[in-house]
């Protein structure tokens, strides 16, 4: 079983559930539109609190765990203001 990576499971929900644009979600998340790229592209995680966030709006179908890998992106630990860095 191949497990889907929390860049691979937030861009097939935001584009197939939900069916958001970045720039939607960003705005519900207080963050900018890069931020999300960045997250869906594979090079920053969400901190914490976004990914909590993305874990309840998503109604489960972006864990938290999905995001945690061993040698995986930076995690992006600016604040919301800072977030397309």
């Amino acid at each position: 079983m191949v497990r889907l990576s929390g860049a691979e499971l937030l861009r097939q929900w935001r584009t197939g559930v939900a069916c958001l644009s970045q720039a939607k979600l960003a705005k519900r998340l207080g963050v900018r539109q890069p931020a999300i790229a960045e997250w869906e592209a594979g090079k920053r995680v969400p901190q914490g609190t976004h990914m909590a966030t993305l874990h309840t709006l998503s109604g489960g179908a972006v864990p938290i765990d999905a995001w945690s890998t061993e040698e995986g992106p930076m995690h992006d630990g600016h604040g919301p203001e800072q977030e397309s860095a």
